[in-house]
């Protein structure tokens, strides 16, 4: 009867535990905690770390764990954070940066006065520190996005030939087409050089203005700052060229009808000065990007 007895529990452990086992293996959790890789760092105050990412990091995207953690990306580099500790009271916590391919890096910080590495390239190669690709807000696209879209519409032959600026030493600058996709309106700029001098673009300058002059007082401007500049090769139109192709890219606006969007170009080390004044009639016609 005791053998009996000792026979039947054993069985009935054995069950539970393949149960357990089964359960574990299927678990959804398990299996998708392990698609997240968390890199390990360690931060000084008398170092600094670098990380390189494949692509740039989103706007706001650099959540620190502590206040003591300095975080910052490298003026005129979008992919490159500098971190640092400030100061040696630095306690264990986290690092996040959010990437504008839709990617999420994830690192635990603590402080060591000499970190064993300083140096993080996830650009170099396919890396399983970044978590899989997150989701942007469905009305505006992401920064690759943009810049793929705007370099799409860069060969685009437009569908329109106004707005367009005054002419100014053989140069002239005009609307070609204005898109509308994902809470992104883009600008296509069509420039031409009928001179033997080549223009190079120094910068663009964009703002809303005020039409009317209010009395004794100057007008109202509005600086409007682009997503992006796209040029179809690069920022210089070369002598005697007819059409040459730039985009700018913006947050989804419109305009009052007591209200005018100006687009200007300036030249590098020149005098020649193009701007280009768009209403709000012209950019309620903006169309959807075909073919993309």
């Amino acid at each position: 009867m005791n053998t009996i007895m000792l026979t039947r529990i054993f069985l009935f452990l054995c069950a539970i535990a393949c149960a357990l086992h089964s359960a574990t293996a299927q678990s959804p959790f398990i299996t998708s905690a392990t698609e997240v890789v968390t890199t390990h760092i360690e931060l000084s105050t008398q170092r600094t770390t670098v990380i390189i990412l494949p692509a740039a990091v989103a706007e706001n995207g650099v959540d620190r764990g502590s206040a003591q953690i300095l975080a910052k990306p490298v003026d005129g580099v979008g992919n490159v954070i500098k971190v640092k500790a400030a100061s040696d009271s630095l306690q264990p916590t986290n690092l996040t940066i959010f990437t504008t391919d839709g990617r999420v890096y994830r690192f635990d910080v603590s402080f060591s006065l000499h970190p064993v590495r300083d140096f993080f390239d996830f650009a170099s190669q396919p890396s399983p520190a970044a978590s899989p690709a997150v989701r942007f807000l469905p009305n505006r696209m992401d920064d690759a996005s943009i810049l793929k879209t705007s370099a799409f519409i860069t060969e685009l032959g437009g569908h329109r030939k106004r707005p367009a600026s005054n002419s100014n030493g053989a140069m002239k600058m005009r609307v070609r087409g204005i898109y509308l996709s994902h809470g992104v309106i883009f600008f296509q700029l069509g420039i031409s050089n009928g001179s033997g001098v080549p223009f190079e673009i120094d910068f663009i300058r964009c703002y809303q203005r005020d039409r009317r002059k209010i009395k004794r007082k100057s007008q109202m401007e509005k600086e409007v700052k682009p997503l992006s500049t796209t040029y179809q090769k690069n920022p210089i139109i070369g002598a005697f060229t007819p059409g040459y192709s730039m985009v700018l890219a913006f947050e989804k606006f419109t305009i009052a009808d007591d209200k005018y969007f100006m687009i200007e170009a300036f030249e590098k080390n020149g005098d020649r000065h193009l701007a280009i004044k768009v209403v709000g009639d012209d950019i309620l016609k903006a169309q959807p990007i075909l073919g993309q």
